[in-house]
């Protein structure tokens, strides 16, 4: 039973030691901080004081509801999306109260299609090889989801990107359906000089450069 008892305050002691350790360690660490700058100050004032994005203007908005049901406005579902996410706090997250109840498939079913996906998981030498041999999985593709391409050239032609960073309750943001609308959008430039449309190759992937650009610039997340 002694040797019981003195295991139990061998453990208690060890934890309330750690704790005092740890206590000490913070105090030490933040002992000597200052004020921000004035200079941090400034930054953070020109952050807070930046310009509103409309709903109908902010790209973020359209990604949030790039996958929702084809009879849907992808700006409106987005629009509730991110009020949703704005209303929530860091605690709790119900994922039944997301204003998108059903979501699009964005990955093609067909055989031709999921090969393509599949050995372009990587970028190495098979998927040029796949990406060189690929009008079929093009036509394909946009034969079972026409959506995917027309949406995806919605949303790179956006001019403004204000996200909102989700708490640690909230869901991340989705770009997966955007990503497969982007290699849809590939495979349609690599057809264009076979159609004549040389000129065409530097539009798109201009558009499309242009708007990760624009995304990598603004990003808060």
């Amino acid at each position: 039973m002694r040797k019981a008892l003195r295991v139990v305050a061998w453990v208690a002691g060890s934890m309330l030691g750690l704790a005092i350790v740890v206590c000490i360690a913070a105090i030490a660490t933040n002992w000597r901080d200052e004020p921000p700058s004035p200079d941090s100050l400034r930054l953070a004032g020109l952050y807070d004081a930046r310009p509103a994005v409309a709903n109908e203007d902010n790209a973020f908005v359209y990604l949030l509801g790039f996958d929702a049901p084809l009879r849907d406005d992808p700006r409106t579902v987005g629009a509730r999306r991110l009020a949703w996410l704005q209303a929530l706090n860091d605690t709790t997250h119900d994922r039944t109260a997301d204003p998108q109840t059903t979501k699009l498939d964005y990955a093609s079913t067909d055989p031709v299609v999921q090969q393509f996906l599949s050995v372009c998981g990587s970028d190495d030498r098979d998927c040029v090889a796949a990406f060189v041999d690929s009008d079929s999985v093009f036509d394909q593709w946009t034969a079972t989801h026409p959506w995917l391409l027309d949406r995806y050239r919605e949303l790179i032609a956006y001019d403004e990107w204000r996200e909102l960073v989700p708490g640690t309750a909230g869901p991340l943001v989705g770009y997966a359906p955007a990503l497969r609308g982007q290699q849809l959008l590939l495979l349609q430039v690599k057809r264009l000089p076979d159609e004549g449309s040389a000129e065409g190759v530097a539009a798109l992937l201009g558009s499309d450069a242009r708007f990760w650009r624009l995304v990598l610039r603004s990003s808060d997340s």
